[in-house]
């Protein structure tokens, strides 16, 4: 068997379609094509035949992914969870992930940071609460202990969730915004602390 085409789609410029045998077999994308030395008149076994198969579900799913993270920043866990649920072959995935993180597109431990970030500045959480979070995003307990200093991160989001509630009307009475700040996973004793040094609006 021989590849006897190789030609570009006219709606994607990333993928060439190959021909064996004057016969479509699959679209690969224009790295696959170089990575794995495939060209005109080149012999294909059985084998390889099944490989360049294996490489378009590959390259398919991985523009997928490149969508999904077009969204937000993921984690490793995230993305594999996405790909199960389309019913692909492990090996399919694991390449796929392998590929993400050579590109670094994909990094648990910078996925935590900005994370931690965003809970701490954008959307105020307790140090609890982030944990937990990470922790159902796959994040290993390694990576959250490097990160975290648990006592900086509630201190900067207690006083960052402080002056936002104080703003509405409800919260400026300071047992309810206690009662609210402690099911967020914050401590009695910080809480309490935090409003005696906060002051009022």
């Amino acid at each position: 068997m021989i590849i006897t085409k190789l030609v570009p789609k006219s709606n994607n410029s990333f993928l060439i379609s190959i021909y064996v045998d004057d016969v479509y077999l699959a679209d690969v994308s224009i790295q696959s094509v170089q990575d794995n030395n495939l060209r005109v008149l080149k012999s294909v076994t059985n084998e390889e035949i099944d490989n360049i198969k294996q490489l378009a579900q590959i390259d398919f799913y991985y523009q997928q992914v490149l969508k999904y993270l077009a969204l937000r920043q993921r984690s490793v866990f995230e993305i594999v969870n996405y790909l199960t649920k389309k019913k692909i072959d492990q090996d399919i995935i694991e390449a796929i992930v392998n590929r993400l993180k050579s590109q670094n597109l994909v990094d648990d431990a910078k996925f935590a940071e900005a994370f931690i970030s965003d809970r701490t500045k954008l959307k105020p959480s307790s140090s609890l609460k982030i944990i937990h979070e990470l922790k159902l995003k796959g994040i290993s307990l390694e990576i959250i202990q490097n990160l975290m200093n648990r006592e900086e991160i509630d201190n900067q989001a207690l006083s960052n969730l402080i002056i936002r509630k104080r703003r509405i009307s409800r919260y400026q009475d300071d047992k309810k915004l206690m009662q609210y700040l402690i099911s967020q996973g914050f401590s009695y004793y910080d809480v309490k602390k935090h409003l005696k040094t906060q002051p009022d609006d």
